[in-house]
């Protein structure tokens, strides 16, 4: 029941000009604006050999989401409700009482879906900003990592750029701390990447190189002989897109 399956998109060009093209989906928004963002794996490397090719692009389920808002969700609920009272379905049943408890969340301020964060109570929080960064898509650049919620929002560089890395700037100088990031998901994140320390921002030190991880929730500690007030991220490979895409930077 409800189980979709993946489509496929056919794009026919003629490759004239060289380069990486990237194709954007409309974004689920609350409110009456439209913006798009990048749809997953769906970049087209050009040579410019003037031929006419073809481009498969698969569309996922959800990619093709809506936002459905309060009221009709309401409503939406209610006719899940009268209808599984003819068929008594239980899989229909539960698919009601999931949009049951995303509109109860909703209407109580509360994210249905909860990233953990590693901090306990007695861990201070360091005040970070960027200061320099990889471009970024506009409206998903890097202030969306220091909002203090990985759940709202996130990070996402653009496509086939040289470098990818940022810098963020501690609000007093401090000689240790951990540092805690998050990535967008177990599919996308850093594997390898190099930490530098920088107490003006001009002359780096190499301090560790993050190597082999597994995961999207990467934490590492810093301890220096001395203060320093910047901290810089050299992405050597990824996991998934070949792009910074991010949820939360945190420092303790």
């Amino acid at each position: 029941l409800f189980n979709l399956s993946d489509y496929k998109i056919i794009i026919s060009y003629k490759d004239t000009v060289k380069g990486r093209f990237a194709l954007k989906v409309q974004s689920i928004n609350e409110g009456s604006f439209l913006q798009f963002v990048p749809l997953k794996n769906a970049i087209i490397d050009c040579k410019g050999d003037g031929e006419w090719k073809s481009a498969e692009i698969t569309i996922r389920p959800q990619d093709l989401g809506w936002y459905m808002g309060e009221d009709y969700q309401k409503y939406h609920i209610e006719m899940l409700d009268e209808l599984n009272s003819y068929v008594r379905d239980w899989e229909l049943k539960q698919y009601s009482e999931k949009y049951k408890y995303y509109l109860e969340v909703y209407e109580n301020s509360e994210e249905p879906i909860v990233y953990p964060s590693y901090l306990t109570a007695d861990e201070k929080k360091i005040d970070l900003e960027v200061i320099d960064s990889t471009e970024a898509y506009v409206g998903y650049g890097f202030e969306n990592a220091l909002d203090g919620d990985a759940n709202d929002d996130y990070v996402a560089c653009l496509e086939n750029k040289d470098d990818y890395y940022f810098t963020v700037k501690a609000k007093d100088p401090i000689s240790e701390c951990d540092m805690e990031i998050i990535w967008e998901s177990d599919n996308n994140y850093a594997a390898d990447y190099n930490v530098q320390i920088s107490s003006d921002g001009i002359n780096w030190i190499d301090y560790c190189t993050i190597d082999n991880s597994k995961d999207d929730f990467q934490r590492f500690k810093i301890n220096s002989n001395i203060e320093f007030e910047y901290i810089k991220i050299v992405v050597n490979r990824f996991v998934g897109q070949n792009r910074i895409l991010l949820r939360e930077i945190l420092a303790f």
